[in-house]
């Protein structure tokens, strides 16, 4: 399940923006499907790329530990976004360092970093100098062990081609997919703009980074 929390509603329409919400609409309107969705048994928890009321997601304890795991009863574990751990130094600036960032973020509940360079070794510093308790990183490995466990990947870490042909994209999948897609789609008036006309716009301006690349797709 995610993103936790209110990623779709930053102050400027951005991922990483701060949203500033009130507990009770939290608890109201936020915090509903998370519970239903642990209620069904969901066993993974991905946080938000923003701040929320002035904290970062990924540094978060209250929402970590005292919302999803004390209160919600969530027994899983908690995997960061792309590389947003590191985003607590470079772009929320609560953290000094990169390394500050991970030993944060731990500390505050997350359990499994996606991804980047130097994690580990941060976070092994940070237990032998004292920073991160070993039974933080105890709890970790219970919980990422129990997800493999209750996979059967230990006894069974290879997939045969039919059978993953038959679970993933199948015509169940392709139908709920094409349903959604029909559900989403906006009706824009075309006030005799498109198709576009050359007599009419002799220069088109493409902008911003990607404006150039294929790479990333939606942006």
């Amino acid at each position: 399940m995610k993103h936790l929390v209110g990623g779709g509603q930053p102050v400027n329409g951005l991922n990483i923006a701060p949203l500033d919400v009130s507990e009770r609409t939290l608890r109201e309107i936020f915090f509903p499907p998370f519970q239903a969705c642990i209620d069904a048994g969901a066993f993974t928890l991905m946080m938000a790329h923003n701040e929320i009321n002035g904290i970062p997601a990924h540094a978060d304890e209250w929402l970590m530990e005292e919302i999803i795991r004390k209160e919600c009863g969530f027994k899983g574990f908690i995997v960061s976004d792309w590389m947003d751990i590191e985003r607590l130094h470079t772009e929320h600036l609560t953290a000094a360092t990169v390394e500050e960032a991970f030993i944060t973020s731990v500390n505050a509940g997350m359990d499994m970093h996606m991804h980047g360079p130097h994690f580990f070794e941060s976070i092994v510093e940070g237990v032998r100098s004292g920073r991160i308790p070993e039974r933080r990183i105890d709890q970790v490995t219970r919980q990422i062990l129990e997800a493999k466990f209750r996979l059967g990947l230990f006894e069974n870490p290879y997939v045969e081609p039919v059978v993953s042909d038959s679970l993933l994209f199948n015509p169940l999948h392709r139908e709920t997919v094409l349903e959604l897609a029909r559900q989403s789609v906006v009706l824009l008036k075309n006030d005799r703009i498109l198709p576009l006309q050359a007599s009419r716009y002799k220069n088109i301006l493409v902008t911003d980074p990607n404006a150039d690349s294929n790479a990333i797709l939606g942006d």
